[in-house]
């Protein structure tokens, strides 16, 4: 059967994967503004669409056929961990206190672990 590419029947595409996949990808937007409500920047979702004409071959007249490629982008702010360090000139680097890394005692900071 064949439809006329419109957003009514994007839903058709591929058997429905592109919709589901556009439906994942907007409950893991969900998701990440339900985990950090309080940072208020936008998070988004991009269905771009490239269409790209084929080269007609030897007998063919015209525009017979297009390459058509979806895809789906989310941008969601970045997770940040952070960690008090001290400087250490005479070892040119960074320390820190391992027993403090615990979930216990990082109060009030993210973790990894979604």
């Amino acid at each position: 059967m064949s439809e006329i590419l419109r957003t009514a029947t994007l839903e058709k595409v591929r058997d429905g994967a592109l919709a589901q996949e556009l439906d994942n990808t907007l409950a893991e937007i969900y998701q990440d503004c339900v985990s950090r409500p309080s940072l208020k920047k936008a998070r988004s979702v991009t269905l771009t669409i490239e269409i790209t004409p084929r080269a007609p071959e030897d007998d063919e007249v015209g525009l017979k056929r297009v390459e058509t490629q979806f895809k789906i982008a989310k941008k969601t702010p970045p997770k940040f961990l952070t960690r008090p360090m001290r400087v250490r000139p005479q070892s040119k680097g960074f320390s820190f206190e391992t027993d403090t890394d615990s979930v216990e005692s990082a109060h009030g900071q993210g973790t990894f672990d979604d």
